[in-house]
């Protein structure tokens, strides 16, 4: 974890994750493009667009954890060395804003109920 944010621990990512949400939250994982894509087929054209790895976790009163790691790019694959913290957001329960996470330091204290 300290490759990517250094005032985290010395440990792996998902010990890390499975240490602040629970060993028990749900969490699924997908790749995708980090959100960049706009839509457009004339504006992404010819684009190599970021590749990321999403983690969902499911926290209490129905909110949910998203973290992106930037892995790579579409075009040249997975990037050699380890991933960078790209964006992350708690969604809200209903009648609440989406809550922005700057950097993975933070999360620890922005799930708290």
């Amino acid at each position: 974890m300290q490759d990517i944010d250094k005032a985290l621990p010395r440990t792996t990512f998902e010990a890390w994750l499975r240490a602040v949400v629970g060993a028990q939250a749900p969490a699924t994982w997908e790749t995708n493009d980090c959100g960049e894509q706009t839509g457009n087929p004339a504006a992404d054209r010819g684009r190599d667009f970021p590749l990321c790895a999403e983690v969902h976790v499911g926290l209490s009163g129905s909110r949910q954890l998203s973290l992106s790691l930037l892995v790579g790019s579409m075009s040249r694959g997975l990037t050699v060395g380890p991933p960078a913290f790209h964006h992350g957001n708690i969604s809200p329960t209903r009648g609440s804003e989406t809550i922005a996470i700057q950097k993975l330091a933070d999360v620890t204290k922005l799930i708290e109920p």
